[in-house]
Formats: C-alpha cells, sequence, structure tokens
C-alpha cells in the first residue's frame, strides 16, 4: 500500500500562487482606473474653471441664447478668448512637478504618472443669428504616461490621449 500523504500541497500552493498573480494584476488595472479618473476629473476641473473664466467676456444676449465670447469695442464686437493656464491649475490640483517638458507626479521617489503636450481647443459661438444651442466650448487633449508595475519590475508605459470637454452654457 502507497502511502499518499501530502501529495495535494504541491497543487494547494500552485493554485495559491496562481491567484496571488492574478489578484495582482486586477489590483494593477485597479490603480490604473484610478488614476485615469483622477487625471480626467482634474482636467475637466482645470477646464470648466478656464471656460468659467471666461464668462466676464462673454457677450449676454439672453433672449437669443447665445454665450460667446464677444467684446464691444470701438463700435464693433470682437472675439475674446482668455486661455488661463490650465498646466498651473493641473499642477495645484494634483500635485504635479514640472520634468522638462512633462507634469509628473511622484508617490515618494516612485513616478505614479505624468501628463504632456496639453492643447487647448475653444470653439466660439457664432456672433449672429443662427444655432443658439451652440455655446462657448473649451476641449482639451493631453498625453498621459502611466508606467506599468509586475512583480517588483517596471514594464512598458501606457501612453495614450485623453481628450476633456467643457462648455460655458448661461443659466437664465
Amino acid at each position: 500500500m502507497m502511502n499518499n500523504k501530502g501529495n495535494a500541497t504541491v497543487l494547494a500552493v500552485a493554485v495559491c500562487m496562481s491567484l496571488i498573480l492574478i489578484m495582482c494584476v486586477i489590483f494593477e488595472y485597479i490603480q490604473m482606473l484610478v488614476i485615469c479618473n483622477g487625471i480626467k476629473n482634474a482636467v475637466q476641473s482645470a477646464t470648466v474653471s478656464i471656460v468659467v473664466a471666461n464668462y466676464d467676456d462673454a457677450y449676454s444676449q439672453l433672449r437669443e441664447g447665445y454665450s460667446g465670447g464677444y467684446t464691444y469695442i470701438d463700435s464693433s464686437f470682437t472675439e475674446t478668448i482668455d486661455t488661463g493656464n490650465i498646466y498651473a491649475r493641473l499642477d495645484e490640483l494634483l500635485a504635479l512637478t514640472e520634468d522638462g517638458d512633462k507634469h509628473t507626479k511622484y508617490n515618494g521617489t516612485v513616478k505614479e504618472f505624468s501628463i504632456s503636450n496639453l492643447v487647448l481647443d475653444f470653439e466660439n459661438t457664432d456672433f449672429a443669428q443662427g444655432d443658439a444651442s451652440k455655446n462657448l466650448n473649451g476641449t482639451v487633449m493631453v498625453d498621459v504616461e502611466i508606467p506599468v508595475r509586475f512583480g517588483g519590475g517596471e514594464l512598458v508605459p501606457i501612453q495614450f490621449t485623453m481628450k476633456v470637454k467643457a462648455e460655458y452654457v448661461p443659466k437664465f
């Protein structure tokens, strides 16, 4: 008669190690989702603050529903858009440090993510009767780089372009 005591120990260790590896992958994925969501929220907040900063220059033709950035100068209306400084606002919101052309977030000495190539595009409404549903829009596109870590090492970082849009809509 054979003694089979302890044969399941190797299988149990293999199953536990597999579960640990799968959980590490899942936790890293969740961490990246949280980072992406935080960046998106901060970029959206900075964009909204820039769009709202244009409120004082918005032509107030409430009956027509316009919200364009125009100022009356010398008997005519001139387009005026204040682009502000979104990088400064993001540095404040996300506690970023400037590294050359990138703005990087560090967790201690470990790089958490970096953003670069921020492009702000304003779409002003037409200054004429027409589509009153068109508003003063601000669209921000920014490149995001998040390093991927697994097993104590750093893999190829994830890089993508994030696009966030905000619009100024008159309340009344």
